[in-house]
């Protein structure tokens, strides 16, 4: 059996593990990245990234590739229900941050990742094919496919949502709840604005949503996600797709005579679970191994860059003299401070929306925020800033947005002063419409109410766990 030592053992070469093994080689520490595939491979994805991303990867130096600087930027945004144009913006504006995105293709912007960390010091092997790891006393062990045995002091799981760190680690797979199915394609030929992303919500597709992301020239990804509870299995998720590229008429005027030049993949996507560990004995799980990707818009680069970074650091204080996997909880720690809140508070609205049988409800709730943001300039910052992931979660529980949200909700009712709640025509129309909503919802579920108690009994026991768990912090 052939052995290998090193200080720091990485499993996955994606945006998590790359910035992590280059965060530490930096700083003089043995570190040995592994990943199953050879580089340079694709990977699922929108391609978007977000400003605080652009920031960790300038801090990584590939800000400052010419290539990267080469890539489509992302100014502006729109909104589209049922083929028809909500709202267009341009991306919101967040102090210290660039005020636009980047859609960079994994197969490049992963490379890239990978030689950096390379170029620092780190040494790099795939195909390096995980069987199972183990730790004892100081030392982490892994063994490949082929027997080969790697010794480190501490392992960093960054082998994605499908992760063997996690999996050993967690004891199991991550529920069906805490999933997303998502699959893209690229087109060439497509037509329209060249910085303009577009997002696109249905009736069919919702809770989910499919996007165009313009990457370069004439090219774009064009992809849609959905929660995985909520929706058949992925063979459905791609006939969906390609009905929605056939019929959508706001998505069609973009697409044009397009040819698609790639095929239809997909993947599953783990999101966020504060019931699971972080750490063990030795070991941390950073990026989409440890679920940080946002379950309310599916984007996981950008916290997978931070969580890397933030793993990096807490391997520093790990390997001093007296350091040791009790300094590891300093990792989860800051993830918690940093993700939970916002982390938790996005679970709980996915999975609020994701009882289909209630669709009207939710895509009106869509038509109030986004004409409130038409009229309200600090409101569509907020919004827009929360969607692109420049803003937490949290921030939507604000009083602006609260108060945004219900001026228009009544506006929308017919309600132009607060007092008119109280008057007998508005409690019948409520009744009304509550009535045809809950008809409609019934008919979804076949006549069976049960299916609506049990989700409204889960979402009501969901938010007071909420409640009760979790606190803001500074």
């Amino acid at each position: 059996m052939t052995r290998h030592t090193a200080d720091v053992l990485i499993v996955g070469a994606g945006p998590a593990g790359a910035a992590a093994a280059t965060h530490l080689a930096r700083r003089g520490v043995d570190v040995l990245l592994l990943d199953r595939y050879a580089f340079p491979r694709d990977k699922v994805c929108g391609d978007f990234v977000g400003p605080i991303a652009m920031r960790e990867l300038d801090g990584l130096g590939v800000g400052a590739l010419p290539d990267y600087r080469r890539s489509t930027a992302v100014t502006h945004a729109s909104l589209f229900l049922d083929g028809r144009k909500l709202i267009t913006g341009p991306f919101p504006r967040v102090a210290g941050l660039p005020p636009y995105g980047r859609v960079v293709p994994r197969l490049e912007l992963d490379a890239w990742l990978v030689d950096g960390a390379r170029s620092s010091g780190a040494r790099f092997l795939a195909p390096a094919n995980v069987g199972a790891w183990s730790a004892a006393r100081n030392r982490v062990r892994i063994t490949l496919s082929d027997s080969t045995e790697f010794r480190a002091r501490l392992l960093i799981g960054a082998d994605g949502s499908n992760s063997l760190v996690a999996r050993q680690l967690r004891g199991g797979v991550p529920p069906p709840r805490d999933r997303l199915l998502a699959m893209r394609a690229y087109f060439r030929g497509v037509l329209g604005p060249r910085r303009r992303a577009e997002i696109y919500f249905s009736g069919e597709s919702f809770p989910g949503y499919y996007w165009l992301f313009p990457v370069r020239g004439s090219e774009a990804n064009i992809g849609i996600g959905m929660v995985q509870d909520a929706f058949p299995p992925a063979a459905h998720l791609r006939v969906l797709l390609e009905r929605l590229i056939d019929r959508d008429p706001a998505l069609r005027r973009r697409l044009g005579g397009a040819v698609r030049t790639s095929k239809i993949v997909g993947a599953t996507l783990t999101t966020y679970n504060p019931s699971l560990p972080l750490t063990g004995r030795g070991v941390m799980l950073v990026g989409d191994a440890a679920g940080l990707i946002n379950p309310l818009n599916g984007e996981g680069i950008q916290n997978a860059l931070l969580s890397g970074r933030w793993a990096a650091d807490a391997a520093m204080t790990a390997l001093e003299p007296g350091g040791g996997s009790e300094s590891l909880l300093a990792y989860a720690d800051r993830v918690e401070r940093a993700l939970r809140f916002d982390m938790e508070i996005a679970r709980w609205l996915v999975r609020l929306i994701s009882n289909r049988a209630l669709n009207d409800v939710w895509l009106e709730f869509l038509r109030i925020i986004t004409t409130r943001a038409r009229s309200d300039p600090r409101y569509a910052e907020i919004t827009g800033g929360v969607l692109a992931g420049t803003l937490p979660v949290g921030t939507v529980t604000s009083g602006p947005v609260l108060a945004g949200t219900l001026e228009q909700a009544l506006a929308a009712a017919g309600i132009k002063e607060p007092s008119q709640v109280l008057e007998p025509e508005f409690a019948g129309r409520l009744a009304r419409r509550t009535a045809r909503v809950a008809a409609v919802a019934l008919r979804q579920t076949g006549g069976d109410p049960r299916p609506l108690l049990r989700w409204a009994g889960s979402a009501v026991l969901d938010f007071a766990q909420l409640a009760e768990r979790v606190r803001p912090r500074a």
